[in-house]
């Protein structure tokens, strides 16, 4: 081989390794950021407001992952501080932690089809508010839930299998969505808000303990409804 092959050998083989350590260093370089912005985050202290800003990071696709690691569960394992109650669909596409990008220890999360609640739910929302000191529920519904669906296709009927019926009955019988059944125009949308607004209203009237605490203005709750298509949650005045 002669001195200008080796010459030329050796000068590929410098920029192959030269690559290879930039590589590296900038995915390290870049590791090094994304865990500095999580650890440096600060959130609102409005644990309201708190949700809104984690969405609005959700949506433009800057969510911080925020609460996802190995620190948080230490942190966690002597107790639990969550900011905010969510009463949600059990559908696969409505993550509370990721819509609102949050992470471990933040949400307290009940999710049942259609955002039923029954003594069960009703007890564990109790249990976060008066144990866990929780300041803030969220009834969360969702456009294109399968349950209100369900609920409008079998409104005249009962030929709803199952103990899936029991869900579906349970939304039939929601005083809001009987005015939505009389008066609406555009039905599948106002069923969804109509279950969230009864849910809203369920709670704030719900004795002994979520009642006094709602009056006593202890504890928010509030109704918010996801969308499908672009991920965004709109709070409802209710």
């Amino acid at each position: 081989m002669n001195k200008f092959s080796l010459y030329a050998t050796g000068l590929l083989i410098s920029v192959w390794l030269l690559a290879g350590t930039s590589s590296c260093t900038s995915k390290s370089e870049n590791a090094s950021v994304q865990h500095s912005t999580q650890s440096t985050i600060t959130e609102s202290d409005d644990p309201l407001l708190a949700l809104k800003e984690g969405n609005q990071r959700f949506v433009s696709g800057k969510a911080l992952h925020i609460h996802q690691d190995m620190k948080t569960v230490k942190e966690l394992k002597e107790g639990q501080d969550p900011k905010a109650v969510i009463i949600g669909c059990s559908d696969s596409r409505v993550s509370p932690e990721i819509l609102f990008d949050q992470g471990m220890g933040d949400l307290f999360v009940i999710r049942t089809a259609g955002n039923v609640m029954s003594d069960y739910e009703l007890g564990s929302i109790e249990y976060a508010t008066e144990h866990l000191h929780t300041k803030l529920v969220v009834v969360l519904g969702h456009y294109g839930c399968g349950a209100i669906h369900a609920m409008l296709e079998h409104k005249d009927d009962n030929d709803v299998p199952g103990h899936i019926a029991h869900i579906v009955n349970c939304l039939k019988e929601e005083e809001e969505e009987q005015e939505v059944f009389k008066s609406s125009d555009n039905i599948s949308v106002d069923a969804v808000k109509a279950n969230v607004i009864h849910g809203v209203k369920m709670l704030r009237e719900c004795d002994p303990i979520l009642k006094e605490e709602f009056k006593k203005g202890k504890v928010q709750i509030v109704g918010a409804v996801y969308h499908l298509d672009n991920g965004q949650v709109d709070f409802l005045e209710i």
